[in-house]
């Protein structure tokens, strides 16, 4: 078998220079590969190339409208400003932030797939007097009119959704010509931007200002396009600026009851293939199906799995994780005579005992109590801190003799004066007046502990990202309640990820399912291949 992506470079490298040649990936990983295989093909003809400049479909994008994405909860913040402004009625931000991202996921669908914001948002109203439903069979016409029979009822949560639907339209356009404003942005409104300019201004010309003249680019590896990539594309093609190369070449993916190679065979039909992808066949592949009772009972088949393979167990081995939170079972399970581990993932902030830490401290500061005494803190808060694995390997001696004491006096409310001992614990167990600054002291007092420990280094980057994040919320200083400050905190946390030092193009691979698209191993071991993770169902 020869990889798709060395085909790839193979083929265009034999044509001569490549000077003047851009390749588009589906993601940096497909990219980092294709560099690989190249370079390995001009070192095996012995015949020098001025490499050819490389890019993923979305930096594409954001180079041809120099286009600068806003931050979640920046986004958020400015959705909900241009929403009070429409509503009179507007609840407090505090309650606004769970469907306000529903919203916001929603305005990069609308964009990124050219939806019509004014017929997608049509007011209910104005769908009353619809007369003509003949178009629909007798089962739609029943649906529809049962749907706006909802509205012609009273109910105040029918009235607060109607309220809410018919400012949708006027709330999209305020955002969108408020963020323009400030000169950010969000990935649809720049999808969307592009398609908008290409209907006024040739494909050619709007290429020739980030590009050099003529030149020409492949996409590779694509799969299922929104439709501002394909207004993009198909523009290139009829200018005959771009060429095209899908990884469809099997006879299992082409056959046609297989549902999952639609996209992949509308594209072929529309945009054509540059060449003929593995002229000689492919093999049928062995595919071993295991049942497995328990997820981390699947982690712990892996070296049996990875024995019966047999070595070399190199960059032709793939373990694809599509439930990230089997990342360190997964490491914890291999063979320690495998040497060589490229994890592209990166290590996960949720879930980890650092996250842990944070959310615990939160927890902390919305319960104390606080009297004429004083202010104490509930014993369950307090023990719970206490068993945090990063607490422990934080604490000095002398603190961890003192929690030890406040466990053994097993009181119902702590107070704070019991927890002075000039270190963490004091840190800690005191009431905030500034959220930001008493975190960032006690992440400060925290990563001072561990720093220079081998066996803490994870939890020490994890520190730094935490330290980040707090001087950005400080930054937007969002108006909200210490529950939904806290909330904000550990939603921007939460997206973090910590990547693993090592050599990409080197050793076993352990990496998400995205993350395969256009590269070819192999031996593949697909973790939780059960319904609703892979593939991984998203509910709004």
């Amino acid at each position: 078998m020869t990889e798709f992506l060395r085909q790839i470079a193979r083929h265009y490298y034999t044509k001569g220079s490549m000077r003047k040649l851009c390749f588009v990936f589906p993601n940096k990983r497909a990219l980092s590969f294709f560099k690989k295989y190249l370079s390995e093909e001009v070192a095996k003809a012995g015949r020098t190339t001025m490499a050819p400049e490389c890019l993923t479909m979305s930096s594409l994008f954001y180079r041809l409208t120099k286009g600068h994405e806003a931050d979640s909860i920046q986004q958020l913040l400015v959705l909900y400003d241009c929403y009070r402004k429409l509503n009179p009625e507007a609840e407090p931000l505090d309650d606004f932030i769970y469907w306000g991202s529903v919203m916001l996921s929603d305005f990069n669908d609308v964009d990124k797939y050219l939806a019509d914001p004014e017929k997608l948002w049509k007011n209910v109203e104005e769908f009353k007097s619809m007369q003509d439903l003949s178009f629909l069979n007798e089962e739609q016409q029943k649906a529809i009119n049962e749907f706006l029979g909802h509205f012609r009822q009273d109910g105040p949560i029918k009235q607060k959704f109607l309220q809410i639907w018919n400012i949708l339209l006027p709330l999209y356009n305020s955002y969108n010509d408020t963020l323009l404003e400030k000169g950010i942005s969000y990935e649809g409104q720049i999808y969307r931007t592009l398609a908008k300019e290409l209907e006024n201004e040739s494909v050619v010309d709007i290429l020739d200002r980030y590009f050099e003249p003529g030149t020409k680019f492949v996409f590779v590896g694509l799969n299922a396009l929104n439709e501002c990539e394909k207004t993009l594309l198909l523009k290139m093609k009829k200018a005959q600026i771009a060429e095209f190369c899908w990884d469809f070449s099997s006879a299992e993916i082409k056959a046609p009851e297989n549902k999952s190679a639609f996209f992949m065979a509308e594209n072929i039909k529309m945009f054509g293939q540059a060449f003929e992808i593995d002229p000689e066949g492919l093999q049928r592949p062995e595919i071993n199906v295991l049942s497995v009772p328990s997820a981390i009972g699947q982690t712990k088949l892996l070296p049996k799995i990875l024995e019966k393979l047999g070595p070399p167990h190199d960059i032709h081995t793939a373990i694809v994780l599509p439930d990230e939170g089997l990342l360190v079972n997964v490491l914890n399970s291999i063979p320690s005579e495998i040497k060589e581990i490229n994890v592209t993932m990166g290590y996960p902030m949720s879930g980890s005992e650092w996250m842990g830490l944070l959310s615990l401290i939160g927890d902390l500061q919305g319960s104390l109590r606080e009297n004429d005494s004083g202010i104490s803190f509930y014993h369950r808060q307090v023990w719970a801190i206490f068993s945090n694995g990063v607490f422990r390997s934080a604490i000095a001696k002398e603190e961890a003799a003192l929690t030890e004491k406040i466990k053994k006096d097993a009181k119902y409310y702590i107070p704070a004066k019991e927890f002075a001992s000039g270190g963490l614990l004091e840190a800690i167990f005191r009431k905030a007046e500034d959220n930001a600054k008493y975190l960032k002291e006690i992440i400060l007092k925290i990563a001072h502990t561990i720093r220079g420990r081998t066996d803490m280094s994870m939890e020490l980057e994890f520190a730094m990202y935490s330290y980040k994040s707090l001087t950005r919320l400080q930054e937007l200083n969002p108006p909200v309640e210490n529950k939904t400050w806290w909330r904000l905190l550990l939603q921007l946390l939460s997206a973090e990820a910590v990547p693993f030092q090592g050599e990409p193009l080197k050793g076993m691979q352990i990496m998400g399912p995205l993350e395969t698209r256009a590269l070819d191993f192999e031996s593949l071991i697909i973790l939780s291949c059960n319904e609703g993770m892979y593939p991984r169902r998203s509910v709004a």
